[in-house]
């Protein structure tokens, strides 16, 4: 459907535009560059695009399984959210 790929182009493009910055930070980081000072308004937009990006993953994953062609696919995303929510849980608790 056409809304599929509409967020799914919006998702990767945000990706990009948000890796790529931060690649430049790391990479400037290592070298004990002061570029990475420049950067800073570019970290702050990484994490407004974080969010969005975590956004727009939400809003494709819930069409995926609402929209899916049978319920197998429907189960193996239910399933692949139920490992995610673990995984998050079991980092949260190893975390403290």
């Amino acid at each position: 459907m056409l809304w599929t790929d509409y967020y799914q182009y919006c998702l990767v493009a945000l990706i990009w535009v948000i890796t790529v910055p931060f690649i430049v930070f790391i990479l400037a980081r290592i070298m004990n560059d002061n570029l990475r000072y420049v950067l800073i308004p570019v970290m702050v937009a990484f994490v407004i695009f974080l969010l969005m990006v975590g956004i727009l993953s939400v809003i494709v994953i819930v069409y995926a399984i609402i929209f899916a062609n049978s319920m197998y696919i429907r189960i193996i995303h239910l399933i692949n959210i139920g490992v995610l929510g673990f995984t998050f849980a079991v980092a949260q608790l190893y975390s403290r």
